[in-house]
């Protein structure tokens, strides 16, 4: 039996994470929310730095499969300039 077949860009993302790593939590001006459940061996950690009314700077952890890391890194480097509203509506 053989492990799940990702794609080129699932791939890359993986081998090379955009905004891995974290934020200082004392800024005022970084947001930090989490999705998933340590408990099923998913969880991601997204902190946001605003400046200006748009995301200045996105950093994640993840914790789980390839596709979640990837995930994480992904949205990390879309949400990256985005306003609140339009960050909100990535992937939907």
């Amino acid at each position: 039996m053989s492990g799940p077949v990702y794609s080129d860009s699932v791939l890359d993302h993986l081998r090379r994470p955009r905004g891995a790593g974290s934020l200082p939590r004392e800024d005022p001006e970084v947001f930090t929310g989490e999705a998933g459940d340590p408990q099923d061996g998913r969880l991601v950690r997204i902190q946001l730095r605003l400046a200006g009314g748009r995301i200045g700077q996105a950093r994640f952890k993840a914790f789980g499969c390839a596709a979640t890391i990837a995930a994480a890194s992904w949205l990390a480097e879309r949400a990256a300039g985005c306003t609140l509203e339009s960050a909100r509506r990535i992937g939907a």
